[in-house]
């Protein structure tokens, strides 16, 4: 049987090669080893075998049974297997099946043909674009080098005549390869012995790959047999139109599934298959292998970006814009897709400055917005950087696309009123300890590996992050699931070492960082300019982004520091950058710091710390319940509870926010007493207050409402008095931003040391020291607006409230 006559075939072959063997010793039904054959198309079988047991062939053999059931002679299989080696033997090319042997072995009275071929470990085509992380850089690389393969062949007068999916593989050990297979249908022109116009062939291609002329003239003839003259007018057309099929089966299988390659490059894929397959198109039977790589190049999203990554392109995706505070910002595909996530979408519902609306009515600007024009400073920040050579010899692809993407999801692990925990969670660092600090929430830098998938969460993370990592899009993806999907993983695990606090893993993650973390850093730039616009205060109109991006240059690698992230700029950026330091200690004192903010602050505060000392709070249940809340309703769980635990015994300061209070007054609590950090305050009380464990405020309290008693009457009762504490550090930029002499300075940075812009730019002292301690670093004595009211001495008040403090 013809089944047999293959296998006898294949040992006869590895009888003549005693040091080729079977990949498996076990024989089966149509099979050798634990897996079928490889496709070898109708009329072989393909079979792999081990050199010396450890380097892998390919062997295809013919099957005679398709033979003896065709109307096409016998000789005429064997002559295609002759046709293949010819070829093969002809052409050596990386992108196409090297040829290492042929011949013909006797199985029983036949007389088999066979081809030993390199074996390729991989995915056909069709099966490569269904595995979930290709990405368009991916797919075009494959494309291009099938392209590649396809020129090299007809540079040499070779036509496959059978191009598809299936014969094409695509090798996935290191970066992608695509090898195209299959050459024994292939014809060749300009041969002597072949080149006979009147002399017909055989054509055995897919039926559906050829081109309609092809087809009808295959249908004007019987036993598929075509002119010569016919294919040579056709070449190299007839790869090309199947080129073009197999774009558009690509385009097809791509757009029916989940994947990271952008509607962008569906639609290059779609506009190509067409230019190829439309005789209507007047590209049709025009374009060579070498025109359509060129094409594939210039329409590929990418071929107008820096370093091939699309985000940085001036115009990543001309259908993809959205309109923020600061202009409009074009997204690519893939920026696109990640926005629309919940998981980031419920940033609209977080106000960037939380509660100053209530100071500043205007500031409603969402961290969302923020998210957004954060990674749009980011991409003009880092096009700045990478002008210098320096920066782009440090840093790869996957360090730049792990940046953007770090700049885009920077503020994902945030919350309802996170600014208020986040204070809360300060006091860790002052050494403070106490028996209920497992109930005090993890920081952002612990959520944010959680949230993006770099880290499994476990312990108490994984059960804060019960929800947020069962929600999904509308594709069903959870939000590291998607970012796996549109992002390799490489970027994912590389975004968890940009951006953060050192030390750094190297030279170009400290580089990148100080982009995120700086005191000229894109996130500030952007929040700068956009909190001056929406509070009213005009001090971010200063801001000058463009001028500080193109001054940007690659430090001195004798500033390396791995504990801090650093980056350089040239003299003439540093007005630009001074200037946006500046905006940020004005903003710092009239907005983020405001009396009436902090004493808002100290609101929430006191109402969650004594939640917490009455083990009454549990991190993990108000996260799960307001994390897609906006901070009204986590105002209004968090006035509930307090009112559950506490009833009427103590004052809830949180019923003077909201507007369904009994006694119809809003407003924050008023200042009664300040104790300054500089040197014309009370430092030394300051540091005092500082390191009291906030958890033992109680007693404080009681002291403080006897001390005022005899100025008010009624005497105060039990949450009426509160103190604001500030924990944590503003005075901390970040990174160092070192400036270099000369307008030019990139060769200076290679050899010579920066100077810190801080230490430079005499106007920037303010941001430390004594000037710096005076006028941020203020504890506040805050009292209950109709306390205030009742006081009938406040300086009185105030003079008995700070002996009170001194005394403790």
């Amino acid at each position: 049987m013809a089944r047999s006559k293959v296998r006898t075939a294949v040992q006869a072959y590895l009888d003549q090669n005693p040091t080729h063997h079977l990949a498996d010793d076990q024989w089966r039904p149509c099979e050798i080893g634990t897996a079928k054959p490889m496709d070898g198309g109708g009329s072989s079988k393909v079979f792999r075998i081990l050199k010396n047991l450890t380097l892998k062939r390919a062997l295809k053999v013919m099957d005679p049974k398709p033979a003896l059931r065709s109307r096409v002679s016998k000789d005429v299989f064997i002559e295609n297997f002759e046709n293949e080696a010819a070829i093969l033997s002809a052409v050596t090319h990386q992108n196409v099946i090297k040829l290492l042997d042929y011949g013909v072995v006797r199985a029983e009275s036949a007389q088999i043909p066979y081809v030993v071929t390199d074996y390729i470990e991989g995915k056909t085509l069709d099966q490569y674009v269904r595995e979930p992380g290709v990405t368009d850089e991916n797919l075009m690389s494959v494309l291009g080098q099938t392209l590649t393969g396809l020129e090299f062949l007809h540079g040499r007068q070779v036509m496959h005549c059978d191009m598809k999916p299936t014969n094409v593989v695509v090798e996935t050990n290191g970066g992608p390869r695509a090898v195209i297979l299959d050459l024994g249908l292939g014809k060749v022109f300009g041969h002597p012995d072949r080149d006979d116009d009147g002399e017909f062939t055989y054509l055995f291609g897919t039926e559906r790959f050829l081109p309609p002329e092809i087809r009808f003239a295959l249908g004007a003839n019987s036993g598929n047999r075509v002119r010569r003259a016919v294919l040579r007018e056709h070449f190299p057309h007839i790869d090309l139109y199947a080129f073009g099929v197999t774009l558009l089966d690509l385009e097809g299988l791509l757009s029916a599934q989940r994947c990271a390659v952008s509607a962008r490059t569906l639609t290059v894929l779609k506009e190509i298959s067409q230019m190829l397959t439309d005789p209507a198109n007047s590209r049709y039977r025009t374009l060579s292998a070498k025109d359509l790589g060129r094409m594939m190049r210039q329409l590929d999203p990418s071929s107008l970006a820096p370093l091939g990554v699309p985000e940085l392109a001036a115009i990543p995706n001309g259908t993809n814009f959205t309109t923020t505070t600061q202009g409009r910002v074009a997204l690519t595909d893939r920026v696109e897709t990640i926005r629309w996530h919940p998981m980031l979408w419920r940033l609209h519902e977080l106000p960037q400055l939380e509660l100053a609306y209530f100071v500043y009515a205007g500031a409603r600007h969402s961290r969302y917005l923020h998210a957004l024009n954060t990674y749009n400073a980011t991409r003009q920040l880092m096009n700045g950087l990478l002008a210098d050579e320096r920066a782009r010899k440090w840093c790869t692809k996957t360090d730049i696309e792990a940046a953007l993407f770090r700049a885009l999801l920077h503020d994902v692990a945030h919350y309802p009123l996170s600014q208020i925990f986040e204070d809360i969670a300060a006091v860790k660092n002052y050494g403070i300890r106490s028996r209920i600090s497992d109930s005090i929430p993890p920081s952002r830098v612990e959520l944010f590996p959680a949230l993006v998938g770099t880290r499994e969460p476990t312990g108490r993370v994984g059960e804060i992050f019960k929800i947020a990592l069962e929600v999904r899009d509308s594709k069903g993806r959870t939000f590291p699931e998607l970012l796996e999907q549109k992002l390799t993983a490489d970027v994912v695990e590389r975004m968890q070492s940009i951006g953060g606090e050192g030390p750094h893993e190297d030279e170009s993650a400290a580089l990148l960082s100080a982009l995120l973390s700086s005191p000229i850093d894109a996130c500030k730039l952007a929040y700068l300019v956009d909190d001056s616009i929406m509070t009213g205060l005009s001090f971010g109109q200063s801001i000058d982004v463009p001028s500080i991006a193109s001054a940007l240059r690659c430090p001195s690698e004798r500033d390396y520091d791995a504990e801090t992230a650093f980056i350089g700029i040239s003299e003439r950026g540093v007005p630009a950058a001074a200037a946006a330091v500046e905006v940020r200690q004005h903003l710092l004192v009239k907005a983020y710091w405001h009396a009436a903010n902090r004493s808002i602050m100290a609101m929430f505060k006191h109402v969650v710390l004594s939640l917490m000392a009455e083990h009454k709070f549990s991190f993990e249940e108000y996260f799960q319940e307001t994390l897609f809340k906006d901070e009204r309703e986590a105002t209004y769980w968090l006035s509930k509870r307090f009112t559950e635990v506490f009833g009427d015994s103590e004052v809830n300061p949180l019923e003077c926010l909201l507007p369904t209070s009994a006694s119809g007054l809003r407003g924050e609590y008023r200042r009664l007493l300040e104790i300054t950090m500089g040197s014309a305050g009370s430092p030394l009380l300051y540091n005092k207050l500082r390191g009291t464990n906030p958890f033992e405020y109680h007693d404080l309290y009681n002291r403080l409402s006897e001390a005022l008693a005899p100025q008010c009457d009624p005497a105060p009762r039990p949450g009426e008095i509160l103190i604001d504490v500030p924990f944590r550090d503003r005075e901390n930029l970040g990174g160092r931003v070192l400036v270099y002499p000369g307008e030019n300075s990139q060769k200076a940075t290679a050899r010579e040391g920066g100077v810190n812009l801080l230490e430079m730019v005499p106007t920037l002292g303010n941001l430390r020291g004594d000037k710096f301690d005076h006028s941020t670093k203020i504890i506040r004595l805050l009292v209950h607006p109709t306390l205030m009211d009742r006081i009938t001495d406040v300086d009185a008040a105030a003079k008995e409230s700070l002996k009170v403090l001194i005394e403790i």
